[in-house]
């Protein structure tokens, strides 16, 4: 398939939908306790990028990973900033999503896409040494805005993997084009750099938004891509201490990998299930011609000369169809799970009449699965990560720009 259509799993990230009834839920709790987010301490006047990732150090500095877009924005960078959130230096460009990764005593780990490894940041932003993948072919798998890797207090390696395919199966009429593997779950794993090994230790499920089928004779096929909003995914972060919590987009309760191994799972947490309409789900149809055109547009039939003759190839878009939409929308999107300093999970839900302001409304959940609190956030400002000393960072986000803000927990 060409390049330009698999950009578009991106687009429907936001869009997707999950089938599944929330008659097993907990019902939505309206006596947890909901507070504002404390008051904002810095405000930094770069402009920044709407998706920014954030390394809070002891002395107060920060650094920013931005996935730059918009126009002015096109690179991606690592910035360092001071405690009031004046920029220091640029520390780096990078033609890989600049993802920032903490090690003890302030050291950071960011991506090196030339080399296939990772750079070790001192707490200036300096360079200080390289570390090599035990599997160099999981780079891709750390890149991604979503896809943030962590280390453990061991100094492991704990990251979303990737689902080797299956061998490839010989079929002299499919030998030219092959339907593309199509996972629907994929590990998270610890790579170990003093043994070079790489455990898994769960997995999950993921989003499979594209949806493809292979019809016709050999020397006219069609290759058939739905466009599936009802795919969603689990999510997950690690703790602090090295506990992994996964956040099932099922039924929204959480299961846990404790450090020595335990894996239990706390209850269903309480979630305000929303209906989707039979008017929605047209809206969201609708809302995909653009897409669908567009994928149209960079796909023209082509032709190609094989040795066993000219193959011409056909490839057709659609999305799913109204009655295979859920009738409820799902708990937790893309990027919706955070981990503080402290041992807590911010979760941000997509549904909620409790927001209030327009702005998102954060679930703080403890290690027992219990939210003990909902956070309110302004709106058009969502949570960018976590220093010491209770410290947030913001990114507010205007369009296509963000600016970077620190403020107190409470």
């Amino acid at each position: 398939m060409p390049r330009s259509t698999t950009t578009l799993v991106g687009l429907l990230c936001a869009s997707a939908l999950h089938a599944q009834s929330p008659a097993a839920a907990t019902p939505f709790a309206r006596d947890i306790p909901i507070r504002k987010l404390g008051p904002i301490r810095a405000a930094s006047r770069d402009t920044l990028g709407p998706r920014i990732v954030v390394r809070g150090l002891s002395n107060g500095n920060v650094l920013v990973g931005v996935f730059a877009s918009g126009i002015g924005l096109e690179r991606r960078r690592v910035l360092l900033f001071d405690s009031t959130l004046k920029r220091i230096a640029q520390v780096r460009d990078s033609t890989s999503p600049p993802q920032l990764a903490s090690l003890p005593a302030d050291s950071t780990v960011t991506l090196d896409p030339a080399s296939q490894a990772l750079l070790v940041l001192n707490a200036e932003g300096k360079e200080v040494r390289v570390m090599a993948l035990p599997r160099t072919q999981d780079f891709s798998a750390l890149t991604g805005f979503v896809r943030i890797p962590a280390f453990d207090r061991a100094g492991r390696l704990v990251y979303l993997g990737t689902t080797p395919p299956p061998p490839a199966a010989r079929n002299a009429q499919n030998t030219f084009i092959r339907t593309p593997f199509q996972p629907d779950s994929a590990p998270i794993v610890r790579a170990d750099f003093d043994t070079r090994r790489v455990d898994t230790l769960a997995k999950i499920r993921i989003a499979r938004t594209l949806q493809y089928d292979v019809s016709g004779p050999a020397s006219n096929l069609t290759m058939n891509t739905t466009f599936d909003m009802t795919s969603a995914a689990d999510q997950w972060a690690l703790l602090s201490d090295g506990t992994i919590a996964i956040v099932r987009v099922q039924d929204y309760h959480i299961d846990w990998i404790d450090p020595d191994g335990t894996r239990r799972a706390t209850p269903k947490m309480p979630y305000e299930w929303t209906r989707w309409s039979d008017q929605r789900k047209q809206f969201v149809i609708d809302s995909m011609k653009p897409t669908l055109d567009s994928a149209r547009a960079a796909s023209p039939q082509r032709t190609f000369q094989t040795a066993d003759g000219p193959v011409k190839i056909t490839w057709t878009f659609d999305v799913i169809s109204p009655d295979k939409f859920s009738d409820y929308d799902y708990p937790i999107g893309p990027g919706s799970v955070k981990a503080d300093l402290d041992g807590n999970l911010w979760v941000v839900p997509r549904s909620t009449r409790l927001a209030q302001g327009g702005g998102l409304l954060y679930d703080v959940i403890n290690r027992n699965g219990e939210i003990i609190e909902r956070v309110q956030f302004p709106k058009g400002v969502v949570l960018a990560g976590f220093g010491p000393r209770n410290t947030i960072y913001l990114n507010r986000v205007d369009g296509n720009v963000g600016f970077l803000e620190r403020a107190s927990r409470h």
